[in-house]
């Protein structure tokens, strides 16, 4: 995080910043002009800007202190997300019926927390990101926890806390839309009765209470859930050609890495339930909690091949199944291969059972061995992973200074107020963040000014773009070149 001067990314990050200086500075801030976000009462973040005002002044009054204390901020929030994600699979661990997991509990958990970091640079990246996600990412998984523990009032909690750190508290049925659907698989049925009706009823009312809480209720409901929806919509249909974060992630080998690993407990424990349901008790071999976030990580991990972001969200769940169910399952099926290459006397001249024989005996002789091993190659991972982020990092040295020159001249000869047309959103950030002396076209996300007036999204891209300028009549959706400029 402290590596180079320039914040993680050269877009949203500076308008985050910018916002919580405003609270610190008792500042007006500007939102754009043409946007369904009107004034600076419409703060999707409002608490995480003021969370983050007093760092924003903690190392000094000019704008690289501000970015440290930036800094500074968002890597105690990953280092509170890491320690929370140890404590619950410290915990889930220390209720396995096997005593050997009880007593590693402790370091299995830390192995865990450092894959997590290590095996997906996608999930490092947005970790890192000095943005609202890292709280969010909290929230998320607590819910999905809290859910599992039927511990409701805290649950309530979380709801009402999410819409004032967060624009799109709407993620929050993601996890309990899960819940609902392993309750209604397990038991093949929708059992009418609070275990399936509280948890949507407490979302709703906690979300209900925390978008009241809000400085701008119904605004914040409308962008936040509304504007925000839509934009996933958007992103199918290819409606609005801006903002790269709702992007298909493209499958580059480190990626591949953990879902190897969770493919195999998949495969496994769905195994033993197909076994079980032919003989008709497949709950005996499998007990809700795993099916429920067996569920939850098979979805989950499946919406990242369409949704990049996805993998924030996806990750933590995928990991604490992989390490919880893996370390109650995993010695099972040694024994059951184990029972297969010995105790069937039928197949011991078979070639493969003599193969699976010599690689039990081989795995039992190096036992300690493999697991150093293991150890270091998540210690390599995560130091390449580490090392990564800090190249990038320190190449962006300087980077927030790329706009102040044009920011302070425009604030230097124009009137308070001036419109300043900036055809990219991505333009904002660098440029509210060194003059709020004026105002700006567009700017957070280009659906919010989709959402203002279509027809004025569409002109000021064709005007930012240099393409030919249609007829304000024909700048629509329904012309193909709009969407393949």
């Amino acid at each position: 995080q402290s590596a180079g001067s320039a914040l993680s990314t050269p877009d949203d990050p500076y308008y985050h910043l910018r916002h919580a200086l405003s609270y610190e500075e008792g500042s007006v801030m500007q939102v754009p002009v043409f946007s369904t976000l009107r004034s600076s009462r419409d703060d999707l973040y409002v608490w995480y800007h003021r969370a983050l005002a007093p760092f924003t002044r903690a190392f000094g009054d000019d704008a690289s202190a501000a970015i440290m204390g930036s800094k500074v901020f968002h890597a105690l929030g990953a280092a509170l997300f890491f320690v929370i994600f140890f404590v619950v699979l410290t915990r889930y661990l220390a209720e396995s019926s096997d005593p050997r997991v009880r007593r590693a509990r402790i370091s299995l958990a830390g192995i865990g927390s450092v894959a997590l970091f290590a095996l997906s640079p996608l999930f490092a990246y947005r970790v890192l990101l000095l943005r609202p996600h890292i709280f969010t990412l909290a929230v998320l998984f607590l819910a999905f926890v809290t859910l599992e523990r039927r511990r409701l009032g805290f649950f309530f909690f979380l709801a009402a806390v999410l819409p004032l750190f967060y624009g799109a508290s709407f993620l929050l049925f993601l996890p309990v839309g899960l819940y609902m659907l392993s309750l209604a698989l397990y038991r093949h049925e929708f059992p009418a009765h609070r275990t399936m009706l509280a948890p949507p009823l407490i979302a709703l009312s906690g979300v209900a209470v925390g978008t009241l809480l809000h400085t701008d209720s119904l605004r914040y409901f409308f962008n936040g859930t509304v504007v925000h929806f839509m934009a996933i919509v958007n992103r199918f249909r290819d409606a609005v050609p801006g903002g790269g974060e709702l992007f298909t992630p493209r499958l580059i080998p480190t990626e591949i890495g953990w879902l190897l690993p969770l493919a195999t407990i998949l495969v496994f424990v769905f195994m033993r339930m197909v076994r079980g349901a032919r003989s008709g008790a497949w709950q005996e071999k499998i007990t809700f909690r795993e099916f429920y976030f067996l569920l939850s990580s098979t979805i989950l991990t499946s919406l990242t091949f369409f949704i990049s972001r996805a993998a924030e969200y996806a990750l933590p769940v995928v990991f604490l199944t992989l390490f919880w169910v893996g370390a109650e399952r995993g010695p099972q099926a040694v024994h059951e291969v184990r029972n297969f290459v010995y105790n069937r006397p039928d197949f011991k001249t078979a070639p493969l059972v003599a193969a699976l024989r010599a690689l039990l005996e081989s795995i039992e002789e190096r036992r300690r061995l493999l697991l150093w091993g293991v150890g270091a190659l998540l210690v390599c991972f995560m130091a390449a992973t580490a090392l990564t982020a800090y190249v990038s990092a320190s190449g962006r040295s300087g980077d927030e200074l790329r706009y102040r020159g044009a920011a302070l001249a425009m604030a230097a000869h124009s009137a308070p107020g001036a419109l300043v047309f900036n055809p990219d959103f991505s333009e904002y950030p660098r440029l509210v963040f060194w003059n709020t002396h004026n105002t700006y076209a567009t700017g957070m996300d280009p659906t919010f000014t989709y959402f203002f007036d279509r027809s004025l999204y569409w002109l000021m891209y064709h005007v930012g773009s240099g393409d030919y300028l249609f007829p304000r009549s024909h700048c629509s959706e329904s012309d193909p070149d709009v969407r393949d400029p």
